[in-house]
């Protein structure tokens, strides 16, 4: 079990590092160390269930609402938020593809609104 926490905790990390480089389309919510392997965010200006539904389009699969937290999800402000979580039968790849199409979907849905 320590090789799977350790693999989960290393997807985590490699996943927070990539996020970062899309700080300008997308909030991150949740603790900034000593996380499980979970992500939660946003893409800013696109409903959770939208986000959700064109990465799932791309064969991603995350999901969306408010993740049985919705005291959180208050909290901040916002009606429901995407997860995306990570465990031993995850890649790095599949981390990378999943960012590769977060800007897709921003452009996508942006687009669909204007």
């Amino acid at each position: 079990m320590v090789n799977v926490r350790r693999h989960e905790e290393d997807l985590t990390n490699y996943a927070l590092a990539k996020f970062k480089k899309l700080k300008n389309i997308v909030t991150l919510y949740g603790p900034t160390t000593h996380r499980a392997g979970i992500i939660t965010f946003n893409v800013n200006g696109i409903h959770a269930h939208d986000a959700a539904q064109v990465l799932d389009e791309y064969g991603i699969c995350v999901r969306s609402g408010q993740h049985c937290a919705t005291p959180a999800i208050t909290r901040f402000g916002v009606p429901a938020m995407v997860r995306a979580s990570f465990y031993i039968y995850n890649t790095k790849s599949d981390i990378d593809y999943l960012i590769s199409k977060i800007p897709e979907v921003y452009d996508r849905l942006h687009r669909d609104n204007s």
